[in-house]
């Protein structure tokens, strides 16, 4: 009996067994396809991040691609279509691009295009450029362009879309204070106060040994940084001003603020109100339209002409050249003879040359004793040169001390010079209304003698009749007060620029000592585009205080200078280095009353050179629709 009760429990107890592992059988069925489905779900909705971040990529892609396309065409045509339908015809013609990923289209879902450059509005000339950074509150030139690029999957249905608004600019080089090409240095002993806008397309190196003090915006296409490129480092407080024009420090105490520092990019914002900014703001280069080969050597803009036939010629470079834009071109050749052409208008957009050689004659100074059995000349406000005489050749070469060697100059006497190049009645000298009228170049062979460096020297400019550019790819110096009284729109522009003060005399250089080539005080109020001697390990290139150089005892006299100060390649005549080893004997510095000319804000000398750039306003993921 108790067997078969036992029986009966255990058969129970099995049913209950198989019905419960049926239960649990049945239960992890469900958990099993539960997680399938979402093991399913989630794996679909992966692949469709996946496709998105792909079709985002590619969108990416165009923006970047139309971007490149568009900036090339804006430095072609140097913002020079003035209505939107010209622009809008050039860049409708830039073909979409190759997507990098055959999967992805440059499409909408309905099929149509999903790349589209729109120019939005005829170019805006002349007029304070109220966005951007690097040029915002400089008059110029601008144009805004919007840019929309999508990619799109027709498989999975896949897409993302972008829009991004940029404007271009064109800004005279005149409109900042101070732009170098290259790396911008600066570390002055005495205090230094630089006034208006300050711009390097490479990176800047700022530090003092007392004060200095930028009173507008400091931009940098590279790196900001409160240290020397050869390691130094001071004491000096560097200060630039917010928005309110209060100075603010770069060294804050405990860290100094550059772009080292881990927060640079909020913090240089916050402190100086967008007054300070680099490459980490987006800052970019602003570049004259030239060949791209050119732009690691804008020398190019002060050379000679080239052939069409000549291995490096360009259409771009041939046509930014002063050379080519001068109205008057003088060439003296290695037996001193002087070759002019003027350029003649005969139509709206044609000219030509014709040969006025005969009207510069060679001027001799009259001499007024001697030093040491060497001409010294005679001058009062300038030097007194025979009659007709405008150009001096061979007259006496000097010795410059840093370049270690003899200079043969092309002496250029403004005062009678000037009256005959803007001789309106002779019709060789009728400028019009052309841009370039009052920019002569001016280039000398080696003389056929000796080993003396050419170079191109001007005097007498005290005061100018008219706006004057005067451009050479030799040496050039300027000797005695220039343009100070009654102050023209004027540029010079060589391979160097060199400073001499009024009582300069060639007579007293060459075995001379410094201290007998003692300065005045000078003044010299012109733009002026130099070149520089690169920063080497420890070796200084002298910096901002130096790129305008000197060659007297300048000890306890002042230079005033007002203008603009350009720095667009390294000198390749006179490349000696600003400290060489000498110690810098071959001068003493000045007190330096330097500050921006106010009136480049506005007014241009002839021919003065554009920069172009192009700057991105907002960039935002956009609907389908927008297309």
């Amino acid at each position: 009996m108790r067997n078969h009760s036992f029986r009966q429990a255990t058969l129970r107890r099995s049913g209950s067994t198989v019905i419960f592992a049926l239960i649990m059988i049945f239960i992890a069925a469900g958990t099993l396809t539960v997680y399938m489905r979402y093991t399913i779900q989630n794996a679909h909705m992966t692949r469709r991040v996946i496709d998105t971040q792909k079709a985002r990529m590619v969108a990416e892609a165009g923006l970047e691609y139309a971007e490149l396309k568009l900036k090339e065409k804006i430095f072609q045509y140097s913002l020079g279509l003035p209505f939107r339908s010209q622009m809008q015809a050039v860049v409708n013609a830039i073909p979409t691009p190759m997507s990098p990923d055959p999967t992805y289209q440059y499409m909408t879902p309905t099929g149509g295009s999903a790349f589209k450059i729109t120019v939005e509005g005829d170019v805006l000339y002349d007029r304070l450029i109220a966005d951007g950074t690097a040029c915002r509150g400089l008059r110029g030139d601008v144009q805004y362009f919007t840019i929309r690029s999508g990619a799109y999957n027709p498989s999975s249905g896949a897409g993302s879309v972008f829009r991004l608004k940029l404007q271009a600019v064109g800004v005279y080089l005149i409109r900042y204070a101070l732009f170098y090409q290259d790396d911008l240095e600066i570390w002055p002993g005495p205090d230094m106060y630089i006034t208006g806008p300050t711009h390097a397309n490479s990176d800047m190196y700022i530090g003092c040994n007392a004060s200095l003090i930028f009173s507008d915006r400091v931009c940098s296409a590279g790196n900001i940084y409160n240290f020397g490129k050869d390691g130094r480092t001071g004491a000096g407080n560097v200060r630039i001003v917010d928005g309110n024009q209060v100075p603010q420090a770069m060294n804050r105490g405990s860290y100094r603020l550059d772009s080292t520092y881990a927060n640079w990019i909020n913090q240089s914002l916050n402190l100086w109100d967008a007054n300070v900014l680099s490459q980490e703001h987006g800052i970019q280069t602003l570049r004259p339209p030239v060949d791209a080969d050119s732009q690691t050597n804008l020398h190019d803009l002060i050379e000679r002409p080239l052939t069409t036939n000549s291995a490096h010629y360009s259409i771009a470079t041939e046509a930014e050249k002063f050379a080519n834009k001068a109205t008057i071109f003088i060439h003296i050749d290695s037996h001193n003879n002087i070759w002019a052409t003027n350029r003649v208008k005969t139509g709206t957009n044609s000219w030509s040359s014709a040969d006025i050689s005969t009207n510069f004659q060679v001027a001799y100074p009259y001499v007024n004793g001697s030093i040491n059995g060497t001409p010294s000349f005679l001058k009062t406000n300038g030097y007194y040169v025979t009659s007709n005489g405008c150009i001096g050749l061979d007259v006496s070469n000097f010795y410059d001390d840093r370049e270690n060697s003899y200079m043969a100059p092309v002496d250029i006497y403004l005062d009678e010079f000037l009256p005959i190049i803007t001789n309106n009645a002779n019709p060789d000298f009728n400028f019009g209304t052309n841009d370039y009228s009052g920019l002569i170049y001016v280039t000398r062979d080696p003389p056929a003698s000796g080993s003396a460096i050419p170079c191109v020297r001007l005097r007498n400019g005290k005061e100018m009749a008219t706006d004057l550019s005067v451009v050479t790819d030799l040496p050039l110096y300027v000797e005695g007060n220039f343009n100070s009284i009654n102050t023209k729109a004027s540029l010079v522009a060589g391979d160097a620029v060199t400073l001499l003060s009024s009582d300069w005399q060639d007579a007293r250089t060459g075995a001379y000592r410094l201290n007998q080539r003692r300065a005045v005080n000078t003044a010299f109020f012109t733009i002026i585009m130099t070149g520089n001697t690169p920063t080497i390990g420890s070796s200084y290139n002298g910096g901002v205080e130096n790129v305008l150089r000197f060659l007297e005892d300048w000890g306890g006299i002042t230079t005033y200078y007002r203008g603009s100060i350009i720095d667009l390649w390294y000198s390749e005549i006179a490349a000696t280095r600003w400290n060489d080893g000498s110690g810098g004997s071959y001068y003493s510095a000045p007190r330096r009353d330097w500050g921006y000319d106010e009136m480049y804000r506005t007014n241009c000398p002839p021919g003065m050179t554009r920069v172009f750039g192009m700057e991105e306003l907002n960039w935002e993921q956009v609907s389908w629709d927008v297309f």
